[in-house]
C-alpha cells in the first residue's frame, strides 16, 4: 500500500486528501455490508447475527480505515491528517447526536457508538506515536540521591526543605 501512494505525486496526494474518508467509508460500507451478508448467509441460522456485523462491525472498519488511509493519503503530517478528520468526523457524530435527542430517537443513539470508537481509537494511537517520537518529550532519568547533581529545583535530594 505505501508503495502505491507513494508513486502518487505530492500535489495530487493533497488534492485527494479530503475526498480520501469519505471515499472509504462509503467503500468499506458497501464491501463490509455485502460481505457481511454472505458471512450470515453462509453461518446458517446459529451463525453470525446480522445486526451485529451490520451496525457494529461493518460501521467501525469503516471509521477505522477512513482514518488510517487518510493518514496514508497525507504527504507529511500523518498524524495531523488523522487528528484533524477524526474531530470532524466526531463534530459531525455530535451533532447527529443532538439531532437524535431533540427527535427523541433514543435508538439512533447506540448506531452511532461504533464509528465513534472507530474515528477515535485510530486518532489516538497516531497521536501517541507522535509524541512518543518527538524528541523534546523523551523521558530523562533524574540522578540517584547520592549523586552530586539534584534533580529538584530546590536543590535538595528528596525534595524536602532541610
Amino acid at each position: 500500500m505505501d508503495e502505491f501512494v507513494t508513486r502518487i505525486p505530492n500535489w495530487l496526494r493533497w488534492m485527494l486528501l479530503p475526498l480520501t474518508p469519505v471515499v472509504t467509508f462509503v467503500a468499506v460500507n458497501l464491501v463490509g455490508n455485502g460481505g457481511a451478508k454472505i458471512l450470515v448467509f453462509l453461518s446458517g441460522p446459529e451463525g453470525w447475527s446480522e445486526n451485529f456485523l451490520t451496525y457494529v462491525v461493518v460501521p467501525w472498519a469503516a471509521a477505522y480505515c477512513a482514518v488510517v488511509l487518510t493518514a496514508a493519503m497525507a504527504p507529511r503530517r500523518q498524524a495531523v491528517a488523522a487528528i484533524t478528520v477524526s474531530t470532524l468526523a466526531l463534530a459531525a457524530i455530535g451533532f447527529g447526536s443532538v439531532f437524535l435527542v431533540v427527535t427523541a430517537a433514543w435508538k439512533g443513539l447506540l448506531a452511532l457508538v461504533p464509528p465513534t470508537i472507530g474515528f477515535t481509537v485510530p486518532a489516538i494511537e497516531m497521536a501517541v506515536k507522535r509524541v512518543g517520537d518527538s524528541a523534546s518529550l523523551k523521558f530523562v532519568p533524574a540522578k540517584d540521591a547520592e549523586s552530586e547533581t539534584t534533580s529538584f529545583a530546590d536543590g535538595s535530594a528528596d525534595g524536602r526543605p532541610e
